[in-house]
């Protein structure tokens, strides 16, 4: 597994670790891997074997695979003015708009600032 991808997986496992309210040390007691090792996983510091890995995922209550092959979510989502949550930043004159809902994997979020 090239870095990009180990890095990808352990953002995935720590997001869902965080979802579900779970510390590092929870997962070991659960099934017996190292919170230090998951926390490597997590960081992106070490590729899990396909045993620590299906271990990761019992914890976390997933297939291995939704793990490795996420599913892609919409191309792009919009919100359309007026349904746009809006930012006011204390004591300026600066204003941020939300542009895009909130994805599950997202690469990007945009903001419209107004000054």
């Amino acid at each position: 597994m090239d870095q990009a991808n180990g890095m990808e997986l352990g953002r995935r496992v720590k997001q869902l670790r965080l979802q579900k309210g779970l510390t590092l040390k929870e997962i070991e007691a659960k099934v017996g891997v190292s919170a230090t090792h998951v926390s490597e996983v997590e960081r992106g510091k070490t590729s899990p074997t396909v045993g620590a890995l299906s271990k990761i995922a019992a914890a976390l209550e997933v297939n291995a695979s939704y793990l490795i092959d996420f599913p892609i979510g919409q191309k792009v989502s919009v919100t359309r003015p007026g349904s746009r949550p809006t930012l006011h930043l204390t004591g300026k004159a600066v204003q941020m708009e939300v542009l895009t809902r909130e994805q599950p994997y997202a690469e990007m979020s945009f903001f419209m600032v107004t000054i």
